[in-house]
């Protein structure tokens, strides 16, 4: 049975003129909502001024958003950066690093803490509760944009992420739409790891001479599915030794669509991977949030959002493509290596707390 999800989702969700509406930053708004929400609801619980609240709303974007660029810039493509320095305020180009949000977000508190008075480790508990739900809002995000995703499965599940060569077709001039279906025929391509894929191309209605659309197929496509294959994160592509199979017929809309078979490799879609633990993460601190009437032992819940989310990061790394090219020489990636300080952080706060617990009682 050929189960895997053909994942071809525009990340636009409509554009007007050079404006653009993404599901990334729809989503990344909605983490931001539904954080005030709940820490609304917090603070109403424990008496604390909604003013407050609001000031904090602020350190935390600037810091979410400033850290998570910055980390990008300077963990994984330092040396671009640091060459190209205006290009680190592009944040519209791609690139955020959600180790780098973390640094932000705890320097940002640490501030607003001294600023305003509060205990830092009261700010942390109730923060982080709010920071693994938008984990899950952001990893959505990222599954839109197909973007971040896994190794390849070896099996014949997973997600095929097609836009990669979807978009670079969709850009010919006589191209309209592409599609994909599953065939029929169930048996495994010689690859073990790839899966055949059917995908169509409708031309636009201008298009109406058959001998150019060969042309464009023989050349452009065919050109675009090659290359395919040597990209190092390979989704949809064509074998350069293989033979390409096209068809070309005209639909009842009287459309002339080119149906050509291609491989692909369902990977991990290790995003819904942290989306889901992240989920889980949330429930769970917020657990034992309520199940203390909102009085938790100071930094109980910090230390352990520590540890169960950033294991969770280093434990789905392994099987999630590096970002960069330089990672593939290390025996950890660079996601992992920035997860380990993390963890042991937590644990050194949940030693330090349950020490102190015990020499005071």
């Amino acid at each position: 049975m050929i189960n895997f999800v053909i994942w071809n989702v525009d990340p636009e969700i409509f554009s007007i003129g050079h404006f653009a509406v993404r599901y990334y930053g729809l989503l990344f708004a909605s983490a931001f909502f539904f954080g005030y929400l709940i820490m609304a609801r917090f603070f109403r619980m424990e008496g604390v001024p909604n003013e407050l609240l609001d000031k904090l709303t602020i350190y935390m974007a600037v810091a979410t958003i400033v850290g998570a660029r910055l980390g990008h810039c300077f963990f994984y493509e330092p040396e671009y950066f640091l060459k190209h320095p205006v290009e680190i305020l592009m944040i519209w180009k791609g690139g955020l690093a959600s180790h780098g949000a973390a640094i932000g977000i705890l320097l940002a508190l640490y501030l607003f803490a001294r600023k305003t008075g509060k205990s830092y480790w009261w700010l942390l508990d109730r923060v982080v509760i709010v920071v693994a739900l938008a984990g899950l809002f952001i990893r959505s995000g990222n599954l839109m944009n197909s973007e971040i995703y896994g190794h390849p499965t070896g099996s014949r599940a997973g997600f095929v992420y097609a836009r990669y060569v979807s978009e670079p077709v969709k850009a010919l001039p006589q191209v309209d739409r592409v599609q994909y279906k599953k065939p029929a025929d169930t048996l495994p391509v010689k690859d073990s790891q790839a899966v055949p894929l059917e995908m169509n191309i409708r031309f636009k209605r201008t298009a109406r001479n058959p001998e150019e659309l060969q042309a464009v197929m023989q050349m452009q496509v065919v050109d675009i599915l090659k290359r395919a294959y040597h990209q190092k994160e390979r989704n949809v592509y064509l074998p350069p030794a293989s033979q390409p199979e096209f068809q070309i017929s005209q639909d009842e809309d009287r459309y002339f669509t080119a149906t050509i078979q291609v491989e692909a490799l369902p990977r991990h879609p290790t995003h819904i991977y942290e989306a889901l633990a992240y989920l889980f993460i949330f429930f769970f601190l917020l657990g034992i949030y309520l199940r203390r009437k909102g009085n938790p032992r100071p930094a109980l819940i910090f230390g352990v959002f520590l540890i169960i989310l950033f294991g969770a990061r280093f434990i789905i790394e392994f099987i999630k493509e590096n970002q960069v090219p330089f990672e593939d020489q290390l025996t950890l990636n660079m996601g992992q290596w920035l997860s380990l300080p993390f963890i042991a952080a937590g644990i050194g706060i949940l030693i330090y707390i349950y020490a102190k617990k015990g020499r005071s009682g």
